[in-house]
């Protein structure tokens, strides 16, 4: 096997393991009836700009939406206006969130630049599919990864990454340093 075809297996290996899908509900309010859309994706990406931490930016994904136009009902043929809901449908091995940091209102570009909170342990079962079989859907955080500068084509990107229960690490280019427990709050 050479190395591309190594690279290929760990890509594929990493894709399998962060897999998640989002299954956006839509619910008929006349009729009752639903219709379910899956779509693979590897991590969600979700809006920071109105909330201040990861489950609040969960639960923003996760809101029923109502859409302002009109479906024609598979079931009963009427034209409908619809709510829309995004839930997790197979939660993954590991979970990976991308926090949109970066907006635009069509010309220009600002970054979204605030704290968000993020716990240390997530429970993912709120924002999931009701009624699986799934016992517990525990997540702990092992790796940030922070962005400074002012925009999205320029900054510096480095890393925190938890070793152990109580052993965090920044990775910065070739650099590595321990980070005490009580500082690793910082970010």
């Amino acid at each position: 096997m050479d190395a591309s075809q190594r690279l290929g297996t760990l890509d594929a290996h990493v894709q399998d393991l962060t897999h998640m899908e989002p299954n956006p509900l839509g619910y008929n309010s006349g009729c009752g009836s639903t219709s379910d859309t899956y779509e693979p994706l590897i991590d969600l990406s979700l809006e920071i700009d109105t909330v201040d931490s990861l489950p609040f930016a969960l639960q923003s994904f996760t809101k029923v939406e109502t859409i302002d136009a009109m479906f024609r009902c598979d079931n009963c043929k009427e034209e409908v206006s619809m709510e829309k809901q995004l839930m997790l449908d197979q939660p993954p091995s590991v979970a990976a969130f991308h926090l949109k940091r970066f907006k635009t209102d069509g010309i220009f570009v600002q970054k979204i630049d605030k704290h968000v909170d993020f716990p240390l342990e997530l429970d993912l079962q709120p924002y999931t599919v009701p009624n699986q079989d799934i016992v517990t859907l525990k997540y702990d955080l092992y790796a940030v990864v922070v962005h400074i500068g002012f925009s999205s084509t320029s900054g510096h990107y480095y890393c925190f990454i938890r070793s152990a229960p109580n052993t965090w690490h920044k990775l910065d280019d070739s650099k590595v340093a321990f980070i005490f427990p009580r500082c690793a709050e910082i970010f």
